[in-house]
């Protein structure tokens, strides 16, 4: 994986998640006969589907840990639980979704999201 990502990327970001998506229904006809199927490559698509939200805001973006992105070294946001904390600080808050999220705190706070640091 890269170290950050931009709109530069997001052609490499939708082929990455349609290779997972195929993964993702492979592993799905192979597993037929079990109840439950631990499907990495669904949670991937996921992970990667959020990543492209946030690439597309032409923000500074990186993987921070598997599952979280770093926007603008501020903040972190967890793509499988929708949570969002500012770095430094160990609490976490609720967001609705990945739109949610860029529609209440990067589009209009643009002086604390200071392109290029």
């Amino acid at each position: 994986m890269k170290t950050y990502y931009t709109t530069e990327d997001i052609r490499d970001i939708k082929k990455l998640i349609e290779n997972e998506i195929k993964k993702s229904k492979d592993l799905q006809e192979r597993s037929t006969h079990k109840d439950f199927v631990n499907d990495v490559h669904a949670r991937e698509v996921k992970r990667l589907k959020v990543l492209l939200e946030f690439v597309k805001t032409k923000q500074i973006v990186t993987w921070y840990n598997k599952g979280c992105i770093l926007i603008n070294n501020k903040l972190i946001f967890s793509t499988r639980t929708n949570k969002w904390r500012v770095v430094g600080k160990q609490v976490w808050y609720h967001s609705k979704g990945p739109e949610d999220f860029i529609e209440n705190y990067l589009k209009y706070d643009n002086t604390y999201f200071v392109q290029g640091e």
